[in-house]
């Protein structure tokens, strides 16, 4: 009898070993499982991230003129991102700027001027807009949805955008018309 309880006891243990190692490895598994889909949504998450190198992140916005102009992928030709607000001191400086050169390279060149809404007054954008007369396209980024992909820390703040959909340069503040139209001719690969 002591020799069947033990035959069943070394059995038992046997049987408890092996459901223990089966549970271990499954846990490996999915572990390694969880942690590859985390790598896979990091590398994700940087191919949108707002970087030079990197596709530019998609938005889809409504403008004033009552369109809805995305962002998405490869373009017919390259764009000019520009985030502003009616309140910035430089973005005034800047829209002179930015008008000559659209008027300039309308033809080859897309300009979107992104109005952060979620943190500037409607009817200071429509003022903004009437006083320098711009001629291009103003997006409404109501939510805010823009402002967080782009991670807009200041305003004026610009991205050129080539027609592969990638970011190529971006700057912070004001830089000049000069550096601005060298830029573009980068762009249109001039």
């Amino acid at each position: 009898m002591k020799r069947v309880s033990l035959i069943v006891f070394v059995i038992g243990l046997i049987c408890l070993a092996i459901y223990v190692n089966v549970q271990s490895r499954d846990a490996v598994r999915s572990t390694v499982r969880e942690q590859s889909l985390a790598d896979a949504a990091a590398g994700a998450a940087k191919e949108q991230r707002p970087a030079i190198g990197y596709p530019a992140p998609s938005f889809s916005l409504k403008a004033l003129d009552g369109k809805t102009y995305t962002l998405d992928g490869p373009r017919v030709r390259p764009l000019l991102i520009n985030f502003w607000a009616s309140w910035c001191g430089p973005c005034e400086a800047e829209a002179p700027v930015l008008k000559r050169l659209y008027e300039k390279y309308r033809d080859r060149l897309d300009l979107y001027a992104v109005n952060l809404t979620s943190d500037d007054r409607l009817e200071h954008a429509k003022a903004f807009v009437e006083r320098f007369r711009l001629p291009f396209p103003i997006l409404l980024d109501t939510e805010g949805a823009a402002d967080k992909a782009y991670l807009i820390q200041a305003v004026p703040t610009t991205f050129f955008v080539d027609r592969s959909g990638v970011i190529r340069r971006m700057f912070l503040g004001l830089p000049g018309e000069d550096v601005f139209e060298r830029e573009i001719q980068a762009l249109l690969g001039k």
